[in-house]
């Protein structure tokens, strides 16, 4: 469902990297990260970071 690149996006994210911290911490472009966050909250249907954490919380568990 998501790309490689996008899972690591959403760990970071979960973590509290800003978008432009996490681009420079994977040696990314800010429009990148911009771009898979989007793609991230499409395809898992959230519309925060909060939203996102809760999310995979669930999808972990089972």
């Amino acid at each position: 469902m998501l790309s490689p690149c996008e899972r690591l996006v959403c760990l970071f994210l979960v973590r509290g990297f800003s978008s432009k911290l996490l681009a420079r911490e994977i040696g990314i472009s800010y429009q990148t990260v911009r771009k898979h966050r989007e793609n991230i909250f499409r395809k898992l249907e959230v519309h925060s970071v909060a939203e996102l954490a809760s999310r995979l919380m669930g999808m972990s568990q089972g």
